[in-house]
């Protein structure tokens, strides 16, 4: 796991300085075809510099890509979907009725609305 990030920052990190340089995240955003205006590599860049050194270490590097991969895995579809179920299923009988239906929609209007 840590030589993967190790060659992942590797590639982020192109004249080896040890650190990621904010021109550097740009430039690799735009390699690989993720076209971010200069306030949203600032941001994103901003984020990952935790220290506020103006570049980003390894250990920086390996927080965020590590939460990131921890947030992903909490975005289960199969979880999701299971929680809309019940949101909708109000009664737990395994069918979902107009009724409830028209209940859980207005339900998520309302809380939209807040």
């Amino acid at each position: 796991m840590v030589d993967d990030l190790r060659e992942l920052f590797s590639s982020f990190d192109q004249d080896n300085s040890g650190a990621i340089e904010r021109e550097e995240l740009g430039q690799l955003l735009q390699c690989m075809g993720q076209s971010k205006s200069e306030d949203e590599v600032d941001r994103l860049f901003n984020l990952m510099d935790a220290d506020g050194s103006g570049d980003v270490d390894f250990e920086e590097f390996c927080i965020v890509i590590l939460h990131n991969r921890e947030t992903k895995k909490s975005l289960d579809p199969r979880s999701i979907a299971e929680r809309m179920w019940k949101l909708f299923d109000k009664d737990g009988d395994g069918s979902i009725c107009p009724d409830e239906m028209l209940e859980a929609f207005t339900t998520l209007v309302r809380a939209r609305l807040r």
